[in-house]
């Protein structure tokens, strides 16, 4: 290994000392030093040897250590990632993130459909992730899934998801490798049954996860899954992936206490797992809806600055659904493992 001034390399020795000799047996005297940072008066020395044991068997030798390179690198090199608190560790409990990606779950592999107001395919930090070919429009029935002018909410939502890292651009992805495939389905006037139907059976055998952060209007009572989504959704669980069930994941809503997502027929089947949000203190933030079939919860707004992002919590737990679908890409019982 190439010598660094001020560093040792591989073969060295850095010995701890608590003598005044200047030569130690077996081993050259190099360097002596007094202390570096934190080390206070302690001394050490670079000596060359061929036996560690030996050394440590010398009087006046404290400690012998090899020194070896390791590599070492930021947390994310991206330009919002010191206030995004809520995937960055910055809060307790923390959804451990960087221990996944530690760990090298990243999303690749994974296929990822966002339903959402549509995605601008050409974002700096989405491109390299997008699978041009794959993307859709249900509103306008073509192959652009890009939306309306002035709206945001499902590149945000794709951010969140699958935003590239370390490319000093915005935010990091929670599956930052992840293969993004954007839908368009909610507008301004509503979506019919067949409209829904077809997006969320859209490349259904290749599609791993469909995550959605929109549902029944606030307030607006109880209403239930038609039937055209209806049989797409179960098809899916039971046929899509390539026979090992398509995941659905939708958020609980941000009626607050105006409402309840019991009324919601999506997040209410027993086919969707359904995700509502905390804030940074742990409590429900005060936007979220409180529901029995809520699974999990992420973080979400609420006790911290979200500059970067707007977005129901859905895309957060997508990282929990991709790290199992990573660790057994044959499973058909996420919401099972979920809960466990």
């Amino acid at each position: 290994m190439t010598n660094v001034p001020g560093f040792y390399s591989a073969e060295d020795l850095y010995v701890t000392l608590n003598t005044t000799e200047e030569t130690l047996e077996n081993g050259t005297l190099v360097k002596e030093t007094g202390g570096y940072g934190n080390t206070g008066n302690v001394k050490f020395a670079k000596v060359k040897s061929r036996s560690k044991a030996k050394l440590k068997n010398i009087e006046g030798v404290e400690l012998v250590e090899e020194q070896i390179y390791e590599e070492r690198v930021t947390k994310s090199r991206d330009a919002y990632w010191a206030v995004m608190w809520t995937v960055n560790g910055a809060v307790v409990p923390s959804m451990k993130v960087l221990e996944a990606w530690n760990l090298g779950y990243s999303g690749r592999g994974i296929y990822i459909a966002v339903v959402d107001t549509g995605i601008d395919i050409y974002h700096e930090d989405l491109r390299v992730n997008m699978l041009s070919s794959y993307h859709y429009d249900y509103v306008s029935d073509d192959a652009d899934p890009s939306p309306v002018e002035g709206e945001t909410h499902g590149t945000n939502c794709a951010g969140l998801v699958g935003a590239e890292k370390d490319n000093n651009i915005c935010i990091a992805g929670i599956a930052y490798n992840a293969n993004l495939v954007g839908i368009r389905l909610i507008n301004d006037v509503g979506t019919t049954d067949l409209m829904e139907g077809n997006a969320l059976s859209h490349r259904q055998s290749i599609i791993d996860i469909y995550t959605n952060s929109w549902g029944s209007e606030d307030g607006h009572g109880f209403s239930s899954i038609r039937t055209l989504t209806s049989a797409a959704i179960e098809k899916g669980i039971r046929t899509g992936r390539n026979g090992k069930g398509t995941i659905y994941v939708f958020s609980a809503g941000n009626g607050g206490l105006d409402d309840n997502c019991n009324g919601d027929a999506f997040t209410r089947s027993r086919y969707i797992i359904t995700i509502s949000s905390i804030s940074s203190n742990g409590f429900s933030a005060n936007y979220a809806e409180v529901c029995t079939p809520v699974l999990a919860v992420a973080y979400g707004g609420g006790g911290g600055t979200n500059k970067y992002l707007h977005c129901s919590d859905a895309g957060h737990i997508q990282f929990l659904s991709r790290k199992l679908l990573l660790l057994n890409p044959k499973t058909n019982q996420i919401p099972s493992a979920m809960a466990a």
